[in-house]
């Protein structure tokens, strides 16, 4: 009789066991993205389109003159270009006085390291946060996100498509000939920067292309 109670007492705890084993992996499983039903996010370097036109965009870090930011603001008022410049919140919070001058772009938050965190959960609230911190300091929610021209990962990707955000990158530099679709960046901003991309869209034009906004372009996607 005292065999057969030890026997099912160790029964039990084998049962038991095998229990906390399955919830553990059940709970790893949800908590790292088992549950998630979305693709993996691809960066968005160009697009397919039967048109002529291309999109400009710029990654600042703080290292850049006001002198540079002035003359490439100049040169796209003056050619009526609307890149798309991408910061991060630290720039926004450190520059204030220069978000006013750039009226002329479209917004994008730049992660200049993967926002990646250990579980989903905390990637998306990261992510929410600095979504809320780049909206309370520009008045815009951060359609377009940068990650240090990377793709992300399976986290950041799920936090990115629920909040409706699209990862870009880019196809081509202002030394490229342009194509039909593609993405431009400008490269560092410096006192060089706005004569190049004067010459790059004075050529582009003469080519029969349109530089057009970020958001123009994807609209321009053939489905």
């Amino acid at each position: 009789m005292a065999f057969r109670r030890v026997k099912k007492t160790y029964r039990r705890i084998a049962l038991l066991l095998l229990a906390c084993v399955v919830i553990g992996i059940w709970y790893q499983w949800k908590e790292y993205g088992g549950l998630s039903h979305l693709p993996a996010m691809q960066t968005v370097k160009a697009v397919t389109t039967d048109q002529n036109v291309c999109a400009l965009t710029l990654s600042m870090t703080g290292v850049e003159s006001r002198v540079s930011l002035d003359l490439l603001a100049s040169v796209c008022e003056g050619m009526e270009l609307r890149p798309c410049i991408f910061v991060t919140t630290e720039w926004l919070h450190d520059n204030p006085e220069l978000i006013p001058s750039l009226a002329f772009a479209e917004l994008g938050l730049l992660f200049e390291d993967d926002p990646a965190r250990w579980t989903k959960k905390r990637t998306m609230a990261f992510i929410a946060a600095e979504n809320e911190r780049f909206m309370s300091m520009t008045g815009t929610f951060p359609r377009y996100v940068r990650i240090a021209d990377k793709a992300p990962g399976s986290h950041a990707s799920a936090a990115l498509q629920s909040y409706g955000q699209t990862a870009i990158g880019f196809g081509a530099t202002l030394v490229d000939a342009p194509s039909a679709g593609n993405i431009i960046d400008l490269g560092l901003l410096d006192g060089t920067t706005g004569y190049a991309l004067a010459r790059f869209c004075a050529s582009a034009i003469a080519n029969g292309y349109q530089i057009v906004s970020l958001s123009d372009l994807l609209v321009s996607t053939k489905a």
